[in-house]
């Protein structure tokens, strides 16, 4: 499985002991969704294989917000990170009392974007400007029901670097600002 670059796993089957099968050491996009297994422990299962993660997305699952932390430590190339319903306590304040005390922490992190379970949408990373920008103010931004699904299947092809996305993805959405600056670098003349 080395060759493996983008994983997606998700349900109510034992997937943790599946990851604990694999040997990953090129993972550089994972997305866990609805799982009944913890997210935390996959993402500790993965470090041992010390995989350039650059992309990921935890979905529908309660996470603990310092273990979080911890086990994101463990991958210094995080450039891109989406929580979507996975939103543990004092998540925010966690974060950045994190970075605050350590500056290296997840120093490669572009985005930090989270939707919590009422769908409410915060950016952590980059820090919103004490000057908002009118085209990017998105702080505050309520997605649910079938926005949800739709916003949830756009971050999941973003982060998986699928070149098709899904047909009812809407490039004006704030999960969309990666994929746009990412193709912008890639057809560069």
């Amino acid at each position: 499985m080395e060759s493996l670059l983008h994983l997606q796993v998700g349900g109510s089957w034992p997937i943790n002991e599946f990851l604990r099968a694999l040997f990953l050491p090129n993972l550089q996009s994972f997305v866990i969704d609805r799982a009944l297994d913890s997210p935390i422990m996959a993402l500790a299962i993965l470090s041992c294989a010390s995989p350039p993660l650059r992309r990921l997305c935890i979905s529908h699952s309660t996470v603990n917000s310092e273990r979080l932390m911890e086990r994101l430590a463990l991958f210094p190339l995080l450039s891109i990170i989406y929580l979507l319903d996975a939103n543990g306590p004092r998540l925010a304040d966690i974060f950045h009392d994190r970075r605050k005390s350590n500056p290296d922490f997840l120093s490669s992190l572009q985005l930090l974007e989270t939707y919590d379970d009422y769908g409410a949408f915060k950016r952590l990373v980059p820090i919103p400007s004490s000057t908002p920008d009118p085209d990017s103010s998105t702080e505050g931004i309520v997605v649910k029901g079938e926005d949800m699904r739709q916003r949830r299947r756009e971050v999941f092809d973003l982060v998986m670097q699928r070149t098709t996305l899904h047909r009812t993805c809407d490039m004006a959405s704030p999960s969309c600002d990666a994929l746009k600056k990412e193709l912008r670098k890639r057809f560069k003349p």
